[in-house]
């Protein structure tokens, strides 16, 4: 018998427990309620946090509404009957999608008739407008009078939020916003009749919070005998006023020029002229407009600058073409094209790397990827007759023709060009 109680005891210890104790003790809240039903609570309340995790799932996956995805088209087109283009084709994400959208400008009497006489134009006018890079709808149209002179998208400072397109047009400066289409500002462009692309942009020179622009002014058709001065207009980007006075650059002949910023960062201004190729400081012309501002000059160069003009003699010659800066090195470099050569100028120690013979260019040359050495090579096309042009591929680094090839050509011939692939080689289009 003694046996068979412990062994009960040790069995049921929570029953040995009361019988030791001669008096039941309080029941527990598990014995209250009981343990079926404690069970039964905590399966409902497993099955009601599943339900709740399943709504919240239903919710995001099917009531909440998903991104609109734009519907990529593989090809579209934006007709415009009877309507005279413009050399002009800019691309720009205007609608915030991360697709480059289409800008272009045209004139057309009947399509665009409505949209002039809404803004009180003559007929015809000019029209503005950009096209969803996705399938072709215009997403905006600005009007404008006619005539057209030239017109730059990307621009810092004119948009109310990024970049805008500021249009030259009849006797006017126009600051569009590319996002909606809407005029910026506009201004008389009475000072810069005469003013060619591309714009100069600087920082901000007024303290309004705004990149500014300056525009150069000459005409690169004249000839050599008839003295018309080079001149520059500094602008405000946010409100299109004139920022200090007009500057004489002082250099006559001028055809072209380009914005370039050397090692240190100096935002200098080269001018390709029939005399050879010259650079003057951002910083002297801002001071000459009696303008204040912050920009630096490269300390080698303006040892080398005419102490009254500011102007940097970087290469002479009676039969320059074309500068292009050369890219993907540590310090910039320029290529040099006149009528009979192409060479390489380091801008660090204004000396000629290496220069190769050439003649009867048909296009500029193109950069690409095409040896081992990881500097960009050059790629050029000459006309040597007969319907037949010589392509030559010149290496980066010395000036050598890697490789050459003759091929037919004609007139409207596409310019060459080249593409990066993954193996770090480019491929060449002709």
């Amino acid at each position: 018998m003694a046996d068979a109680s412990g062994s009960g005891f040790e069995a049921e210890p929570l029953k040995g427990g009361e019988a030791e104790g001669g008096v039941s003790k309080k029941k527990s809240c598990a014995e209250k309620l009981g343990l079926p039903h404690l069970t039964g609570w905590r399966t409902a309340a497993f099955l009601l946090s599943l339900f709740l995790c399943l709504a919240v799932v239903f919710a995001f996956s099917f009531i909440l509404p998903c991104p609109v995805r734009p519907q990529y088209f593989s090809t579209w087109n934006h007709t415009l009957p009877d309507a005279a283009t413009y050399d002009f084709l800019a691309v720009e994400d205007t609608n915030e999608d991360k697709v480059l959208d289409v800008l272009f400008i045209y004139k057309d009497s009947e399509a665009s008739r409505n949209t002039c006489l809404s803004e009180d134009l003559s007929i015809p006018c000019l029209v503005l407008t950009a096209a969803d890079g996705t399938d072709g709808k215009t997403l905006w149209k600005r009007p404008l009078a006619a005539e057209f002179d030239w017109v730059e998208c990307g621009v810092k400072g004119l948009g109310r939020q990024g970049t805008g397109c500021l249009v030259a047009h009849a006797d006017n400066l126009t600051a569009v916003d590319k996002k909606t289409g809407e005029v910026r500002w506009q201004r008389s462009r009475s000072t810069v009749l005469n003013g060619n692309l591309p714009l100069i942009t600087t920082q901000d020179l007024n303290a309004d919070k705004a990149d500014d622009f300056a525009i150069l002014s000459y005409n690169p058709e004249a000839p050599s005998f008839t003295s018309i001065p080079t001149e520059l207009v500094f602008f405000s980007g946010k409100s299109g006023d004139q920022i200090g006075s007009k500057v004489n650059v002082g250099m006559d002949g001028v055809f072209g020029h380009q914005q370039f910023k050397t090692a240190s960062g100096a935002p200098y201004l080269l001018l390709l002229t029939k005399s050879g190729l010259y650079a003057v400081s951002l910083q002297h012309l801002t001071k000459m407009a009696n303008v204040t501002s912050a920009l630096k000059e490269e300390k080698s160069w303006k040892e080398k600058s005419d102490r009254n003009t500011g102007l940097i003699s970087l290469y002479q010659s009676d039969s320059l073409k074309r500068v292009m800066v050369f890219p993907g090195s540590s310090s910039p470099s320029l290529l040099v094209q006149t009528d009979s050569s192409v060479s390489l100028l380091h801008t660090d120690k204004l000396k000629i790397a290496w220069s190769t013979n050439t003649s009867a260019l048909l296009s500029a040359p193109t950069f690409g990827q095409f040896n081992k050495d990881g500097i960009p090579d050059i790629m050029i096309e000459e006309d040597i007759g007969h319907k037949t042009k010589r392509v030559l591929v010149l290496s980066g680094s010395s000036g050598v023709v890697l490789w050459e090839m003759n091929l037919l050509f004609w007139t409207p011939s596409p310019r060459p060009g080249s593409v990066l692939t993954l193996n770090t080689y480019s491929h060449s289009i002709l």
